[in-house]
């Protein structure tokens, strides 16, 4: 018998998987129907994302994602997170449009005590 004979051999370290769903909007009226449809699967990120974007470029869902698979050796099981997002919403970023007003109304009070 060998050493090597001793060492357990690690298992492959298994790929993420990317999957692309489809939220339709249109069949909300339908009872019993999924809104989310999965429309394929990958493991290449970007043309799993050229593929999802070019998706909603066809305008056919009011809202794709693409979610992550991972497998953790550790605790043996899968996770699966949000990778990317296309949506038709635009997007606010409140932090920064309530900052501009502090700003905005900070200089204008500064202005006004340098005229008084």
């Amino acid at each position: 018998m060998q050493i090597n004979d001793l060492t357990q051999i690690k298992p492959n370290r298994i790929p993420a998987e990317y999957t692309i769903y489809a939220y339709n909007k249109y069949c909300e009226n339908l009872i019993g129907h999924n809104k989310w449809q999965c429309i394929s699967t990958g493991e290449n990120p970007s043309k799993v994302l050229e593929e999802a974007e070019r998706l909603f470029d066809s305008e056919q869902f009011q809202k794709i994602e693409v979610k992550k698979k991972t497998f953790n050796q550790k605790k043996k099981r899968h996770f699966v997170s949000t990778f990317h997002v296309f949506d038709h919403q635009p997007k606010r970023n409140f932090l920064l449009l309530v900052g501009m007003i502090i700003i905005a109304l900070s200089f204008t009070s500064l202005i006004f005590l340098e005229i008084i």
